[in-house]
């Protein structure tokens, strides 16, 4: 995540690049905010709390928590935030299902339009991130929608997707479509469907 404020913020300062690796500390570890006001300064410390959410329990209050503590907090802040979200959704979870996915990649439009005035060069990254992730997510639909009507059920369709290994591609249906190779599952199902095999 740093290394995407060097390249898009190069101006970004030593405290707000140290922030930026320190964001989750907090939250994540015993280490305090007055360890690291001790090791790092006051500035840096600042950043983190901004970025730390402790005021809710459960993630749907956490989330508008934090929504609204980023919204207030500073330029450095928000940058930083749209940094973490971008590199976050470039690397979802593949064991999240793909509703949940789409959730997250919603919570995160709400958080980069509220960033988006804290760097343009992140918020134009950010879209363009959520726009491949959201053209794989529709071509996943798709792919699941044609083989439900020979699997059985949506659950069966989406097992098959998930990790039914198709010798043909070298891989499952869902590594294949992540790695770009659309057509090909959309094909493969095609001689499926009208009995063929692979």
């Amino acid at each position: 995540m740093a290394q995407l404020l060097q390249f898009y913020e190069s101006s970004s300062n030593e405290n707000t690049l140290i922030a930026a690796v320190l964001h989750d500390i907090l939250e994540d570890t015993e280490v305090t905010s007055i360890g690291v006001n001790y090791l790092f300064g006051n500035e840096v410390s600042t950043i983190v709390l901004e970025l730390t959410c402790n005021s809710a329990t459960n993630s749907d209050d956490k989330k508008i928590a934090l929504l609204n503590q980023v919204a207030a907090g500073s330029i450095e802040a928000q940058t930083i935030k749209l940094a973490d979200i971008i590199s976050n959704v470039s690397s979802l979870p593949s064991l999240w299902s793909l509703d949940r996915k789409l959730s997250y990649i919603d919570w995160c439009k709400k958080v980069a339009k509220v960033c988006s005035s804290s760097s343009e060069r992140l918020y134009d990254y950010f879209n363009v991130k959520v726009q491949l992730v959201e053209k794989m997510k529709n071509n996943e639909q798709q792919i699941i929608s044609k083989v439900e009507t020979w699997a059985g059920s949506h659950e069966a369709a989406i097992k098959w997707y998930e990790t039914e290994h198709i010798s043909a591609l070298g891989s499952t249906a869902k590594v294949a479509v992540e790695r770009g190779h659309v057509e090909a599952v959309l094909n493969y199902i095609e001689v499926i469907a009208r009995g063929g095999y692979a």
